[in-house]
């Protein structure tokens, strides 16, 4: 079936002053309300059909980052960390769940997505506003009775608590530090731990030195070269020789 009138919805919606693009709820809140969900309705569509209750049921609830869209399908939503962690895009993709299948954004998916806003929703519009709204954007929508009797809703349902829609603090992302900057900051932690960089061969990249020991340096020469071809070698190495140094007190195996 054509989805014909999918940008009207979502003009409409994003119109509507109880819409945002902010991720204003946390991993934990929006688990939290689609649990509320599975227990208070439990219809599923099967075939294009609705029968009438789903024991235990259960939507699995997938976070995302990046670019994409978020989207339902059969019992599991998809929600984009950085914008769709509110109670409209849940309500949203909940509903596609909701709606007969192949529905789209038809007139039942309109209908149902209604009935979540007017029960869940902390904002509260009323059906008359949405009515209002939807006639003046020329989205089509089944009668509200329709799906609130058949989803079993009630004007009894307390709606989630209001809450701030202010979007949450983004996380800092750690930057990751190279080998080379590993080895650098290990060498300054111990006075003793020398690298060199400018060793004269293409093919050694970086020598790790214990300034300590000179008499010996010939007879670990070659494991010292074994580990000087990457920078993340040599940085392993060098936490070989700090290991050794805190167990037997000293870095060559050269009584």
């Amino acid at each position: 079936m054509r989805d014909y009138q999918r940008d009207k919805v979502y003009v409409w919606e994003q119109s509507q002053p109880w819409f945002t693009w902010n991720s204003y709820l946390t991993e934990e809140q929006i688990l939290d309300a689609t649990k509320k969900l599975d227990r208070n309705i439990s219809y599923m569509p099967v075939d294009g059909r609705f029968y009438e209750e789903v024991k235990n049921k259960k939507t699995k609830i997938v976070f995302s980052s990046g670019r994409g869209s978020s989207l339902a399908s059969k019992r599991r939503i998809l929600l984009k960390r950085e914008w769709a962690l509110n109670y409209n895009v849940l309500f949203h993709e909940y509903s596609h769940n909701l709606a007969p299948t192949h529905e789209h954004h038809g007139e039942n998916f309109v209908s149902i997505y209604c009935c979540l806003l007017v029960a869940y929703h902390p904002q509260r519009p009323t059906f008359k506003q949405l009515a209002a709204s939807l006639n003046e954007h020329n989205v089509n929508f089944k009668e509200f009775d329709y799906w609130w009797n058949k989803l079993k809703l009630s004007k009894r349902i307390k709606p989630f608590a209001k809450c701030s829609e202010e979007p949450l603090p983004k996380p800092i992302k750690k930057k990751r530090k190279s080998a080379k900057q590993k080895l650098i900051q290990l060498c300054e932690e111990y006075d003793w731990l020398e690298y060199d960089d400018d060793c004269g061969y293409e093919y050694f990249k970086c020598e790790i030195w214990d300034t300590r020991v000179e008499e010996h340096r010939e007879e670990w020469f070659d494991e010292m070269t074994d580990n000087s071809d990457s920078w993340k070698r040599a940085y392993q190495y060098a936490l070989q020789l700090v290991e050794r140094d805190k167990q037997y007190g000293k870095t060559s195996l050269v009584d």
